[in-house]
């Protein structure tokens, strides 16, 4: 979990790691959950890699189809404005789709 912190800079609508083969797995929904949401992680230092783990992280979320990721996750739409947050505004949407059927209500409300 460690490694998302360190990855730095990702290509845009990149869902393309296999996250399987660096020991990530669905043991570890609940800590990618955490990283995806943390503030401080969006707000890091320009040019920091840590601005990125949460980019990395729901990636992975979607990746692993997380269920419990849809609420939490819709949590930082309100990135979008003011923060003019583009990858919240872009990869979220195709993250839901990932994930699937279990993300339709909760999006949908």
């Amino acid at each position: 979990m460690d490694r998302l912190l360190r990855l730095g800079e990702v290509g845009r609508r990149q869902f393309t790691r296999d996250h399987a083969t660096h020991g990530i797995g669905a043991e570890h929904v609940p800590e990618l959950i955490r990283m995806a949401t943390d503030e401080a992680l969006h707000e890091g230092a320009e040019g920091s890699p840590v601005v990125y783990a949460p980019v990395h992280a729901w990636r992975v979320l979607a990746d692993l189809r997380a269920e419990a990721a849809v609420v939490p996750l819709l949590g930082l739409l309100w990135r979008i404005w003011p923060k003019n947050d583009d990858f919240v505004s872009e990869e979220l949407p195709i993250v839901f789709g990932r994930i699937g059927g279990p993300a339709m209500d909760p999006v949908a409300a």
